[in-house]
């Protein structure tokens, strides 16, 4: 039998003064209110209560033990009121890891604007472009830039429906190298490869007037960060596939020139990742519809 369940029901019987009172009060029933105090008293092996068809009376041992279980249902008590209330209140510290590009040219910015809306809560962001373990080094929530995931052991958000990726150079490659107006052609071309990603690194992928294209690439860096690799592009080493987030600023200051306007390759997707959905912290509920919101409205594409 379930001890604090039998203890509250002692408790109820000793403040009531009366199996049938103390059965209304808990929604049951005398019967079992009775058996769960003969339970209580076996288990003990002490007897708790003197009962008579008139009245009932503690025993010495049942008293001391009646003000031991008020101090320790009190103390439940009030470690779920404790727990209710700081799930009322979005407070405490969240631990995020996100990548490092795009941290720091997006979620840096709504991550500010967070803070600033709730500031109880204090934010440990750890950029990296690497596929961090979230459990294993103790994070609350990833925020991932990819194509698909394969661990299913993860609950998987969906926060947007991603931005544009394009093949860019910059105007000096064009000049020396030549403009490519196919993406087949970009098999003459040095392709610099952006490593932190699920998909095949040395195929990029089309969709265009002529269906799917699946062109194989090569090129003379690989690097696990974006920003290296903008800037790689950016000083006419070759061409990339970056993101809207990375090249937006310099296509429009005219550094860096978009290929292929009939060709869209394939879209990344930005998604929140936990460990469970049971309990989820208020927390990371309120961040995560926080960014979902925060990206329909401030995601450059």
């Amino acid at each position: 039998m379930d001890q604090l369940t039998s203890m509250s029901a002692y408790v109820k019987v000793v403040e009531k003064q009366s199996f049938t009172n103390a059965a209304q009060a808990l929604n049951t029933t005398p019967s079992k209110i009775s058996k769960q105090i003969t339970w209580l008293e076996e288990h003990l092996g002490a007897k708790l209560l003197q009962r008579t068809t008139r009245r009932i009376s503690l025993t010495e041992i049942g008293s001391i033990y009646y003000e031991q279980c008020t101090q320790i249902l009190k103390g439940i008590e009030n470690s779920e009121n404790i727990i209710k209330f700081a799930q009322r209140e979005v407070q405490g510290t969240l631990k995020v890891n996100a990548p490092l590009s795009f941290g720091i040219t997006h979620l840096s910015k709504a991550v500010a604007e967070f803070s600033n809306k709730y500031p109880k809560v204090n934010i440990e962001l750890y950029l990296s472009d690497d596929h961090n373990d979230i459990i294993k080094q103790g994070f609350d929530l990833g925020i991932r830039v990819t194509y698909s995931f394969a661990d299913s052991s993860l609950v998987v958000r969906e926060l947007s429906k991603g931005f544009q990726v394009r093949p860019c150079a910059s105007p000096q490659y064009l000049r020396t190298n030549g403009t490519p107006l196919h993406p087949k052609e970009l098999t003459h071309h040095n392709c610099l490869i952006y490593t932190n990603q699920k998909n095949d690194l040395h195929h990029w992928y089309f969709k265009g007037p002529e269906g799917e294209e699946n062109i194989k690439v090569n090129g003379t860096i690989r690097t696990n960060n974006i920003l290296f690799l903008r800037e790689a592009v950016l000083r006419g080493v070759g061409i990339a596939m970056m993101g809207s987030y990375t090249y937006l600023e310099d296509c429009k200051r005219g550094d860096l020139r978009l290929l292929f306007d009939d060709y869209e390759p394939l879209q990344p997707k930005i998604y929140g990742i936990y460990s469970s959905r049971e309990y989820l912290p208020l927390k990371i509920s309120t961040f995560l519809t926080f960014l979902k919101e925060w990206f329909a409205g401030n995601l450059d594409l």
